[in-house]
């Protein structure tokens, strides 16, 4: 029998035919009572405990103690439903292209120079990043600012490599 997204959602190598497929996810508001990233799992009350779903994975920064955000909850704790879908980009029978090269190597060039710094200081910093938890500091270049997310996605296609999402963190920090 082959499944859906609906009944996949959350597994390694799905038995499936579908190459594409919608699913409904059911999202609560919650109000923080504790620091989060995205894709932290979360309770209904804010907290870490008893956790029936995960924080906001499209957000680009963390949560903290009173900002609300959408607990996205766990597949199949709802009544799911399936829906083929269409997108202007993507011819029909066609999947998505995965990001190429050239662009994820554009856009990390333009978020280095809004950083005010460069592509090869923002990349070796993020090496030394992965490799041993080392943080960037550029003076007083980086205070207040911290690492978008869609910044891993874009290292992770330069680089070649699959991170964990606990790497997805901040490592810019400021000398002061």
């Amino acid at each position: 029998m082959t499944l859906d997204a609906t009944h996949t959602v959350g597994t390694l190598n799905p038995q499936t035919s579908f190459t594409r497929d919608a699913v409904h996810c059911a999202v609560l508001l919650v109000e923080a009572q504790n620091l989060f990233k995205p894709g932290d799992h979360a309770g209904k009350e804010g907290t870490h405990e008893m956790p029936i779903g995960i924080v906001d994975p499209f957000l680009e920064e963390v949560v903290s103690k009173g900002q609300k955000f959408w607990l996205f909850l766990y597949p199949r704790t709802i009544t799911g439903l399936t829906h083929q879908w269409t997108h202007p980009d993507v011819p029909e029978g066609a999947t998505p292209p995965s990001l190429r090269y050239e662009d994820a190597k554009a856009w990390i060039e333009d978020y280095a120079d809004e950083l005010g710094t460069t592509y090869d200081v923002l990349m070796s910093g993020a090496d030394k990043w992965i490799k041993d938890g080392s943080y960037l500091s550029l003076g007083g270049t980086l205070e207040g600012q911290i690492t978008r997310l869609a910044f891993w996605d874009k290292y992770q296609v330069v680089r070649g490599l699959s991170l964990g999402f606990n790497d997805y963190d901040n490592f810019f920090t400021c000398s002061c």
